[in-house]
């Protein structure tokens, strides 16, 4: 299990993170007791999912959606890199964009009212993570 500490802000500085401080947000420290050591941060950010405001972490193995309803209750949800088949984005305009998660089995997640420039780059660290799984490199 890692821990809050140095390890995870290298991990996300090795991997060109902009988004250091979301660690400190109530939604990460839900995370830190699923994490596995040999789990590596690629990238962290906050989208809009059915309304409400989720984080979503990319690890070398996984995507994880995280959400704190209340200080007893809370709403994680986690996928497979390998279990991701495809990803649509949607451009409104520089400022509203989303895109689609596809997973196997018709399965989705919609992620809404993401900037353009956060879009692009979140998705790719996505699809080359899921690409670095799936060949094994």
């Amino acid at each position: 299990m890692k821990s809050l500490n140095s390890i995870i802000i290298i991990d996300l500085k090795k991997n060109k993170s902009k988004n250091h401080s979301l660690i400190y947000k109530k939604e990460f420290e839900i995370l830190i007791d699923i994490l596995f050591d040999d789990e590596e941060l690629i990238d962290l950010q906050i989208v809009t999912i059915d309304s409400s405001l989720f984080l979503v972490v990319i690890t070398n193995k996984r995507l994880i959606l995280s959400k704190k309803l209340s200080s007893w209750n809370k709403k994680i949800v986690q996928c497979g890199l390998e279990q991701l088949i495809d990803i649509k984005v949607n451009v409104i305009n520089n400022n509203n964009s989303s895109c689609v998660l596809i997973f196997e089995n018709d399965q989705f997640i919609k992620l809404e009212n993401i900037q353009l420039v956060v879009l692009k780059e979140f998705t790719n660290k996505i699809f080359n993570t899921r690409n670095e799984y799936i060949n094994g490199s």
